[in-house]
Parts: structure tokens; sequence; C-alpha cells
């Protein structure tokens, strides 16, 4: 119950709030109030400061946890990152009917990695 201002506020708001101000963009645009070249370095900008703040992330969690062996992971998951930073993040698909809760799960049910953890009552196969 104490969520649901939150959810009101942000999550059911956002989008209007978004539309709201591509429409103002394009009108800017329009009657040339906005300049096309503030415009860009203002987008780089945001990319950049996105792309810094994923990289940091990654750095700090390497740093603390030494997650990845090889140079190469490091770089694949700093692509990833920096990826997922500019392109497939900012335009989010809608959940189809077949995929559940636990389609992005790790294989064996734990909370990072593979392998099963079982040592409570239930068999490692009961669910």
């Amino acid at each position: 119950m104490a969520a649901y201002p939150y959810f009101v506020l942000f999550e059911l708001l956002a989008p209007l709030l978004e539309v709201a101000g591509l429409i103002t963009v394009a009108l800017g645009f329009g009657f040339g109030i906005i300049s096309p070249s503030l415009a860009v370095l203002f987008l780089l900008a945001a990319f950049g400061y996105a792309i810094l703040l994923s990289l940091l992330a990654l750095l700090l969690d390497e740093l603390g946890l030494h997650r990845y062996r090889r140079l190469g992971d490091l770089a694949a998951v700093a692509a990833a990152a920096t990826a997922g930073s500019t392109t497939w993040r900012r335009w989010p698909r809608r959940p189809s009917s077949r995929t559940s809760a636990t389609a992005n799960s790790p294989p064996g049910g734990g909370s990072r990695g593979g392998g099963r953890r079982c040592a409570t009552a239930p068999p490692c196969g009961a669910r």
C-alpha cells in the first residue's frame, strides 16, 4: 500500500510525460526555438553519461567481486553495458503472454549462475 503513490506518480504518469516532452521538443524544432547543434550536443552528453554510469558500475563490481577471469570476458561485458545504455533498453518490449516470472531466472534457480542448491526439506526436483 505504501508503494502505490510511487507507481501512480512515476510508473503510470511517466509515459504521458514522455509523450508531452516529445511533442514539446518537436514543436521547439518546428518553431526554431531549439538549436539543432545544441540538441545534438545534449543528446551526446546524455548518452555519454549513461555509458559512463554503466562502465563505472561495472568497474566497481569488478574491483569488489572479481567476477571475470579473462580480459576478453570483461571486454564483452563492457561492450554489452555500452550497448545496453544506448540501444535496446531505451525501447522496452511488451511482455508476451508466454513469458513468466521465471523466464529470466538462471539455470538451477540460484540467484547468480547455475548449479543446484538444495539444502532445504523439499527435494531438488519438487516445486
